[in-house]
């Protein structure tokens, strides 16, 4: 899938410093791949420091095992805040064991400020992703659980950590450009970098069914998780069914929310409506999101959703709310259909308004030429070159 040309001159040794959560395994071990395969043209070698190895090791890619304390979900936000403090600390004596072996460090996880000040008292060269915003994260996550704590104290501790590692690092690199304003970055912009952690297979997921030519059928496939707007998308279901009877329903993806989900829409949708999936393959990924019309992301926060650039590379029309990067995706009514807050009563109006837009198998494919032109692999290893270089500069 490359060449010479789309090698960096100059390759480099590197430590990626990746999840260090052993939670959601099939998930990260899919991003981590994705990391590895962009990072590797690159690299004369690259160190996985993450609780999950890559799929694929070898004399290039060496993993090395570090596992987050307290990796189990608890209610006591001290002790949470105590077992990141260790975490941070275990990752730091890591580094320095690590210290003559790479040249610049990549941190695919922003909040361990000890272990970005020993890389940078080492002398070298770091880039941080900031794929949306910690505190913005924080908040949701802690405001919808029943936690010993209100959500501002752990949100505004994200911040600051945050805040601390930006001005630490050499360079932030973000997915796409909106992100610089959802994320409050401005201040930074002379560090900012786009780069992705991720590309689209374009020739794997592809339109096998044209999207007018679909049952109306939405849905959503991805993590079932707070920030992701999902419960909001689960209580649109019934006012969506009431105007448009014959829509069909098609979710899957799991996640810490999955089953509070399922019972919620087997309430409110006849059996025979919906299609419940959990855990979807990367090989049936295809299958289901040509079954889909109408994909639906009511996110809280996002960086550059991956789901729904899999949604558009399949034909599926997105409706989202316009966080992150989403605006650099979702052009309404051209790619796809942006919404204006993620309220069950704004999903519902959208997906009525959306299958009654006459030309939906014209946004399909503008979306998916986006996705084809922005996404590939060969455009993601150039942004990853270009980023490499601004980062040894």
């Amino acid at each position: 899938m490359t060449d010479a040309s789309k090698e960096s001159p100059r390759k480099v040794r590197i430590a990626v410093i990746a999840s260090l959560s052993e939670l959601n395994k099939v998930v990260t071990q899919t991003f981590i791949d994705s990391l590895v395969s962009i990072l590797n043209p690159h690299a004369d070698r690259i160190f996985l420091v993450a609780a999950i190895p890559p799929s694929t090791t070898g004399e290039k890619i060496i993993p090395i095992q570090v596992k987050r304390w307290g990796d189990r979900e608890n209610k006591f936000i001290l002790l949470k805040l105590l077992h990141h403090i260790l975490t941070d600390f275990k990752l730091s004596v890591r580094l320095l064991s690590l210290s003559r072996d790479f040249d610049i460090a990549i941190y695919h996880v922003k909040v361990y400020l000890l272990a970005t000040l020993v890389t940078r008292l080492l002398r070298k060269r770091i880039a941080v992703f900031s794929f949306n915003s910690a505190g913005k994260s924080a908040r949701v996550f802690f405001n919808n659980r029943s936690l010993i704590w209100d959500g501002a104290f752990p949100s505004s501790a994200f911040d600051i950590l945050e805040k601390a590692v930006f001005t630490l690092a050499n360079r932030i690199w973000i997915e796409s450009k909106s992100v610089i304003d959802f994320s409050e970055l401005s201040k930074y912009k002379d560090k900012i970098s786009i780069c992705g952690d991720g590309y689209i297979n374009t020739e794997r997921l592809n339109i096998h069914v044209r999207t007018q030519e679909r049952d109306n059928t939405i849905g959503y496939i991805g993590r079932f998780e707070e920030t992701k707007g999902i419960l909001n998308l689960v209580k649109a279901v019934p006012l969506i069914s009431a105007q448009r009877p014959d829509v069909q329903y098609c979710f899957g993806g799991g996640g810490s929310l999955w089953h509070r989900a399922v019972d919620k829409l087997k309430e409110s949708v006849l059996p025979e409506k919906i299609k419940l999936l959990e855990w979807v393959s990367q090989n049936d990924l295809p299958h289901y999101l040509n079954q889909i019309k109408l994909f639906i992301l009511p996110s809280e926060t996002e960086g550059l959703p991956r789901a729904i650039m899999e949604a558009m590379a399949c034909g599926a029309v997105v409706l989202a709310t316009p966080v992150g990067g989403v605006p650099d995706l979702i052009q309404d009514g051209v790619t796809g259909f942006i919404l204006s807050d993620n309220s069950p009563e704004c999903i519902a109006k959208n997906v009525v308004r959306a299958l009654e837009h006459q030309a939906l198998d014209e946004i399909a494919q503008n979306a998916r030429r986006l996705i084809q032109r922005e996404y590939n692999y060969e455009a993601v290893i150039e942004r990853c070159r270009a980023a490499i270089d601004n980062l040894l500069r």
